[in-house]
């Protein structure tokens, strides 16, 4: 039996029957984990092509109406993704499924796949930043069940980021359909890491200078060169973008 622990705290498992049970309590702990930082989590079935978990908060899609849906899909944003949208991110998953295949085994147990695309509702568009991590693997290296996370994103244009724990990272080229090794490119200061680290705990800028020993002023030029590193507006969207992109 898969427990919480192994599920939370460990690489993905491999599993050698169909009929591995997976302990209730692991979703128990993905709906408290939803509660608190308001996100939406999947555990979509690869074999059954089916979700066998959602949380209760379900981002856009309670807004979305059956004239929405497009098509069947086992994850269910993907049912409200427009067609001249749908054929690049087939293009770009087809393309993942072969850079996974040249990872490292202890890479692709540990990756975590960032992509950004809209959905469409009423017909109005919606970016989200859906994240994807291998949750239990077959004996042949296939994903069992896989864990998706989805939040609203500050992105406006398809994007896909392939991170691994080993710190390689692969951004896909939707132009030429391949994904390329790249580095980040953003490096934030360790007095820019403290700053983020105390907002994300919902700290003023009092707070956070206080707790720091710096000048409310200094905090705020801190805020201001993270908001150009990462080319966002307000400290919202900076820790979008760091949660999203492990930049912290």
């Amino acid at each position: 039996m898969l427990d919480v622990n192994t599920f939370f705290f460990n690489n993905a498992q491999t599993i050698e029957e169909s009929s591995e049970i997976v302990d209730s309590s692991i979703f128990e702990a993905i709906g408290s984990c939803a509660r608190i930082n308001n996100q939406t989590y999947l555990v979509i079935d690869f074999d059954k092509h089916k979700p066998v978990f959602m949380t209760d908060n379900l981002i856009y899609l309670d807004e979305a109406t059956p004239a929405d849906r497009k098509r069947y899909s086992p994850n269910p944003y993907w049912a409200l993704i427009n067609e001249d949208v749908l054929e690049p991110l087939i293009r770009m998953k087809d393309n993942y499924i072969k850079l996974r295949s040249m990872m490292k085994e202890e890479e692709y147990r540990s990756h975590l796949c960032v992509v950004d695309y809209p959905i469409s509702i009423k017909g109005r568009d919606f970016y989200i930043n859906s994240r994807y991590t291998p949750a239990l693997l077959r004996s042949d290296g296939h994903s069992h069940l896989g864990l998706f996370s989805v939040a609203p994103s500050c992105r406006r244009s398809l994007t896909s980021i392939v991170i691994s724990d080993s710190g390689r990272r692969w951004t896909y080229d939707f132009e030429h359909d391949e994904f390329r090794s790249y580095e980040l490119g953003i490096k934030l200061s360790l007095a820019e890491r403290a700053v983020l680290q105390r907002a994300k705990k919902g700290m003023t800028n009092e707070e956070i200078a206080d707790d720091l020993f710096l000048s409310v002023n200094t905090v705020k030029s801190h805020k201001m060169h993270i908001f150009k590193k990462l080319n966002v507006e307000s400290i919202t969207e900076a820790l979008l973008i760091v949660g999203n992109y492990r930049l912290l």
